[in-house]
């Protein structure tokens, strides 16, 4: 693996403070314009939530499976292969057997299929907040803030319990609205808190990044609380989530060396082509449930920080975070 001060002083844009700068605008924007872009934007006037989809069909499989499929750029990395040498069952057996287990219970059908389908939008929504206080823990490490307050994890997964009723409301699951209102109380109470947390505690608010992202990802399900359709309610923030995914993806394999960017580049390449066949086929769609269901447990293991090899990795990989950015003139005086 490359030593991390080859990858954080390298002169020009490649400086410390412009790359931060880079990460975290790249951020917000991918997850910013799906939210209100598409999340919003479908709530205007003559709009069709219908005719937004059959648009963004690309994009939708890109950032959808297309970024389950990016979850193989950890496999041919050194580094992150020396994780997944401790767990095996996890990271080679697990996945396979999801897949077969999905397969399976989608070509039998009944009721057991629709919980499943059930409990894995439930597994999504937690996984994707857990993405999101990823981000905000990346800031306060740039802000040298420290530990961040333990309320905030608990604000996320307030957010996610109520993207997850949205999304109940949307499969029409139980009485009309019940689950919808049952969402909205849950995210008003939630806001609540976070404005709370923000007042209270001065040095979160005195930081711009911690802040903005902790907004942003509490907003992250609010289209869905407003208005009940497809975008609004699924495909504006799983098309945030994935673009968030590719840059950490990005950012971690090019911190291993080039020769692991390129491998890990092509092996997406191939496996997004795969998929995209599989998707054509009844029997192939029925594979992803549990394809999506390996690619939140190989990330929950390989994202643990609490665990050394983990920790180390993501320290090499994302050391210009944790720099401190010093400007060019002051360098030379």
């Amino acid at each position: 693996m490359a030593d991390p001060g080859d990858l954080a002083v390298s002169p020009g844009w490649l400086d410390d403070g412009r790359r931060q700068a880079f990460f975290f605008w790249a951020m917000a924007a991918v997850t910013a314009l799906p939210l209100f872009g598409l999340g919003f934007g479908v709530m205007l006037d003559g709009v069709a939530p219908e005719e937004v989809l059959r648009s963004l069909g690309g994009v939708i499989a890109v950032a959808g499976y297309g970024h389950v499929a990016a979850t193989i750029c950890f496999y041919p990395d050194r580094g992150y292969f020396a994780v997944m040498k401790t767990d095996k069952v996890r990271f080679f057996l697990w996945p396979l057997l999801l897949a077969g287990f999905s397969a399976l219970l989608f070509s039998i059908g009944g009721r057991w299929s629709a919980a499943i389908l059930l409990g894995y939008f439930a597994w999504q929504m937690h996984h994707i907040q857990r993405q999101n206080y990823g981000i905000i823990a990346f800031a306060a490490t740039s802000g040298r803030y420290g530990i961040l307050p333990a309320p905030l994890v608990w604000i996320l997964d307030l957010t996610a319990l109520a993207g997850f009723c949205a999304l109940l409301e949307l499969l029409a699951v139980g009485p009309s609205g019940l689950f919808l209102h049952a969402g909205r109380v849950l995210y008003l109470l939630s806001g609540c808190w976070l404005i709370k947390l923000i007042i209270s505690n001065p040095k979160l608010r005195g930081n711009a990044r911690i802040t903005g992202f902790s907004v942003l990802s509490w907003a992250f399900f609010l289209p869905a609380m407003i208005a009940v359709n497809p975008i609004s309610t699924y495909w504006s923030y799983v098309i945030a989530h994935g673009g968030q995914y590719f840059i950490f993806v990005a950012v971690s394999s090019y911190g291993a060396n080039r020769r692991t960017f390129w491998m890990a580049l092509s092996l997406f390449g191939v496996t997004f082509w795969i998929l995209s066949l599989l998707a054509d086929t009844s029997l192939g769609s029925k594979f992803f449930l549990g394809v999506g269901m390996g690619h939140f447990l190989i990330d929950a293991k390989l994202w643990r920080l609490r665990e050394p090899l983990q920790r180390d990795l993501v320290r090499l990989r994302f050391a210009f975070l944790a720099r401190p950015v010093v400007s060019m003139r002051t360098a030379g005086e």
